[in-house]
């Protein structure tokens, strides 16, 4: 009833650009929505949890859509009751034990919870959706701020198992699987300042939080095995290369007096995307050619796509 492997499928790749993961997803966001508004209260407890799993991963497909600029489905309501959709933060085991107990080929999620990351995921883009949705704010750069002290908020609330401590020690009860998901959720959180502060901010904010941005984006490449990006799919690559683009294009210009770090921090995005792009077709090769002149689009012939 709730494929929710049709939903990440569909979402994949070449994501809702692609006319049958559009029309995917849609059937799905229908179905989820029907069932939460007129069915829920006849379901049993697992079917009312996966269901609430299911519509925030629709959620988060459809927001991250409306952040590259994507026809998306509009499926939830501005007057959704939110935590009455919030899912519980139950392992497996703890959801259905008879499943689990029967399960021939048992895994950490029958003991751990990683409902924790989706919904700190949900919350990174309920802050988009609320933004859109939101009557345009008197004064527009008291909108943004609220709007990125909300992410700061959300990053700094995360459980312990999803923070991030660069090479200090971590928590004691965290596995690749919750690494897979700080990695998911913090570059999330970066494409998502990008957004906020380019559709809100002055060129100068652009400037200066891509900065930002771009110095935290370095950390967690540069610190998190591949396992982890691979464990992501092919959803970070698009989020790195569209921030990549921005900070070209607002930092390697002749005036600007740090061209040189900007260029060095952009070729180390280009060597991670080298080793993260796994789109078929889509490579990276060569280095930033100092004595050729690049257009803001374009390095080492490849396309970082802005929106």
């Amino acid at each position: 009833m709730y494929n929710i492997g049709v939903a990440i499928s569909a979402t994949s790749s070449q994501g809702l650009s692609d006319v049958h993961g559009f029309h995917a997803v849609s059937q799905s966001s229908a179905a989820t929505t029907y069932l939460l508004y007129y069915s829920l209260r006849s379901l049993s407890h697992i079917d009312q949890q996966l269901l609430k799993r299911l519509f925030w991963l629709l959620f988060a497909a459809a927001k991250s859509g409306d952040m590259f600029g994507r026809l998306t489905v509009g499926f939830e309501a501005i007057h959704n009751n939110w935590e009455l959709l919030r899912p519980s933060c139950l392992s497996d085991n703890e959801l259905d034990p008879a499943e689990t107990g029967n399960n021939p080929t048992p895994w950490h999620g029958d003991d751990t919870s990683y409902v924790p990351g989706l919904n700190s995921l949900s919350d990174l883009f309920m802050v988009w959706h609320q933004a859109r949705v939101s009557p345009p704010a008197l004064n527009q750069a008291v909108g943004l701020r609220n709007s990125m002290d909300n992410v700061q908020r959300i990053i700094d609330n995360l459980p312990p198992e999803l923070r991030w401590r660069g090479g200090l020690s971590r928590h004691g009860t965290v596995n690749e699987g919750h690494n897979a998901q700080i990695a998911n959720i913090f570059i999330t959180s970066f494409h998502l300042r990008s957004n906020l502060v380019q559709k809100y901010g002055t060129r100068d904010e652009i400037v200066s939080e891509h900065q930002r941005i771009v110095d935290d984006l370095l950390e967690i490449l540069y610190h998190l095995p591949q396992c982890v990006f691979n464990a992501n799919g092919s959803s970070v690559v698009p989020k790195v290369r569209d921030i990549g683009a921005v900070y070209l294009e607002h930092h390697m210009i002749a005036d600007n007096p740090n061209r040189d770090e900007a260029k060095e921090k952009m070729e180390m995005i280009l060597r991670k995307l080298n080793d993260l792009d796994c789109w078929s077709g889509l490579t990276l090769t060569g280095r930033w050619d100092s004595g050729a002149a690049r257009s803001p689009a374009s390095l080492s012939g490849v396309h970082l796509a802005s929106k």
